[in-house]
């Protein structure tokens, strides 16, 4: 039986054609380009190139370039008018109210990004408690341990616990460590997609929730 659910932040709250969608990956790059003294371009190959061997961009540069002031890139991937780029959806927190079970926040954001982003969406008080990419030491998803200590400090039990995410890395992840992953998948893209062995289902958008919860 279901009792938790742990959800991604970014193209899960809200969709994946939101603005802010195509910004916050830009301003990555630009970092990139800046700090390594390279051009956007060339910022823009190497990234594609070694995100794959890392749950985030800021992992990559931490661990490759001795970025060590996490913050001057947190704060220049996120800065305070972001919010302008976020869609209005209609009949949100209606959702997530009338999904009564403990919900959490797991992103490879800040947390206080998350924060800005439920503020906006007047959901902050429908989550128990939002893990960042801070809060996990830098290694967030699909690090067992981003999920694993969730599960811990919220006391929510691994095998009563959803995930959402529309990454299939993040819920191939919490697949990997024995969890139940729905793939929140838009236009159905990632139908192809390696997953791991294990339990997941597939949604286009979290609206779907409450149907899915009566077939579980």
């Amino acid at each position: 039986m279901i009792k938790y659910l742990i959800f991604d932040l970014d193209n899960t709250i809200y969709p994946s054609t939101a603005l802010i969608n195509q910004n916050i990956p830009q301003r990555m790059i630009s970092f990139v380009a800046k700090f390594l003294d390279i051009s956007f371009q060339d910022a823009k190959l190497l990234r594609s190139q070694r995100l794959p061997h890392y749950g985030s961009t800021l992992e990559w540069l931490s661990t490759e370039h001795n970025l060590t002031n996490y913050n001057d890139f947190l704060s220049f991937v996120h800065p305070e008018e972001e919010i302008n780029e976020l869609p209005q959806i209609s009949g949100l927190r209606e959702l997530l109210t009338s999904v009564n079970l403990p919900k959490a926040i797991l992103t490879n954001g800040p947390k206080f990004h998350a924060e800005r982003v439920l503020d906006f969406y007047n959901i902050s008080d429908c989550f128990t408690n939002i893990y960042g990419i801070v809060e996990n030491n830098l290694k967030g998803k699909p690090h067992p341990e981003s999920y694993l200590n969730l599960l811990q400090k919220e006391k929510f039990v691994l095998e009563e616990t959803l995930f959402f995410d529309d990454h299939p890395k993040y819920v191939s992840g919490f697949m990997n460590v024995g969890g139940f992953s729905i793939l929140v998948d838009r236009n159905l893209e990632f139908q192809n997609y390696n997953f791991p062995k294990g339990k997941m289902k597939t949604i286009q958008s979290i609206f779907e929730i409450p149907d899915l919860l009566k077939k579980l």
